[in-house]
């Protein structure tokens, strides 16, 4: 049913809510941790060169999915970023 196109709240869909669950137990998180820790000691350096520095924003290690920003004299710069991304799949 709608009114004026738009639909009633009562045929809205409910929003779908993120599963929280645990996927991963606790020694597959620290094993990931450790990994993301290793990783971040090998982009570090190469990123410090070009006079930045790069920060994780987000973890979610269930899905596998790690954030990093890049700070400092060129953060906006498109290079850089594309240098981190490289680096990162490589």
């Amino acid at each position: 049913m709608s009114c004026g196109g738009r639909p009633l709240a009562a045929d809205a869909k409910e929003p779908e809510v993120a599963d929280t669950r645990q996927l991963i137990d606790d020694d597959e998180r620290a094993a990931r941790q450790a990994a993301l820790d290793q990783l971040m000691e090998l982009m570090r350096p190469a990123v410090q060169a070009d006079g930045e520095t790069l920060v994780v924003t987000d973890v979610d290690f269930d899905a596998g999915i790690v954030e990093v920003q890049l700070q400092g004299a060129c953060g906006s710069c498109a290079i850089p970023a594309s240098r981190c991304r490289e680096a990162s799949r490589g």
